[in-house]
């Protein structure tokens, strides 16, 4: 039978959490239906329940494997893993905001050939997710569409996105130059990809520390749900500083636009490249701000409305 593990050492790489981490996911699972309402004795409790559930998102591998390895049957694993993922997914709001509820935010957006889009910060937190999309859709249209799109559009937040080349460039998302004339543009392209390897990180971490991303064997709407539910525990342990994999940094995936670029987004990313690296020391000086403390954390709506003034 699945143990809780409760008062001793937890193997890190089985669960991706220690003994307190573990804890800290029984506690939030308990107000909650995720036991079996059963008095029978060979029922799955709460912490078995958690257990068995960690073990299949940190390997991928098969449900009779996982419930060999936990002693228990195939069918008490799948039902295991419906109930922990279904409480994850009604956590989803409470451990994944937008903005960040940390300190120098920053948010990127991108997608994957599974085609959902995330946002993070530069701590790897993420901090929206949408995983609700078919493979044929473009990572353009999935923005568009997004509630996250709407709500900037209608000014509810004040900041600005980074993305690749797969999306058009917005006054709230910016893209890097996809042929710079200037060194003020191929400067802002290095600071921007510096900022935008932290979504790439993020997809890197997530991947690595819950194996079961890597393919998963389930219908595109169970798929949606354990997506979302891998995001929730990823922010928990990032929150609590649980040990993450590491995950050496790669180039960046050549891109094919095929968005055009609105006059006003091109508008606002002339004015922030002339403006902030229009000159090697003004560069230099962004350069040596903190890691991924990108140079958008500079600007506010006031200023990209008064950018969008003068340079149009």
């Amino acid at each position: 039978m699945a143990s809780p593990f409760l008062g001793v050492t937890v193997d890190l790489g089985r669960y991706r959490f220690s003994s307190e981490g573990i804890r800290y996911l029984i506690d939030l699972a308990k107000p909650r239906p995720c036991g079996n309402a059963t008095q029978r004795s060979r029922a799955l409790n709460v912490a078995q329940c958690v257990c068995v559930s960690l073990r299949f998102f940190a390997t991928g591998t098969y449900l009779h494997a996982v419930g060999d390895a936990e002693c228990v049957g195939k069918n008490m694993v799948c039902g295991a893993i419906c109930k922990v993922v279904a409480v994850l997914n009604i956590l989803l709001n409470m451990f994944v905001t937008f903005p960040s509820f940390l300190p120098s935010q920053i948010h990127q957006c991108a997608g994957k050939k599974c085609r959902f889009q995330m946002t993070c910060d530069h701590q790897v937190m993420v901090t929206s997710v949408d995983a609700k999309w078919p493979g044929s859709v473009h990572d353009s249209c999935i923005f568009r569409e997004s509630s996250l799109c709407r709500l900037f559009q209608q000014g509810r937040y004040d900041g600005i996105l980074v993305g690749d080349r797969g999306y058009a460039c917005m006054p709230f998302l910016m893209t890097p130059y996809g042929d710079p004339q200037s060194e003020s543009e191929a400067r802002f392209n290095r600071a921007l990809n510096t900022c935008r390897v932290r979504i790439e990180m993020t997809f890197g971490v997530i991947k690595a520390r819950w194996n079961c991303l890597r393919g998963l064997r389930v219908k595109p709407e169970r798929g949606s749900q354990i997506i979302t539910a891998c995001v929730v525990l990823h922010n928990i342990a990032t929150i609590r500083k649980e040990r993450a994999p590491h995950v050496p940094l790669v180039a960046d995936e050549v891109v094919d636009p095929i968005t055009v670029d609105h006059p006003t987004g091109t508008a606002v990313r002339r004015a922030i490249a002339n403006q902030f690296f229009g000159c090697f020391f003004l560069f230099h000086l962004v350069s040596l701000l903190e890691g991924c403390v990108c140079f958008f954390s500079f600007f506010r709506a006031g200023q990209v409305n008064a950018l969008i003034t003068q340079f149009i």
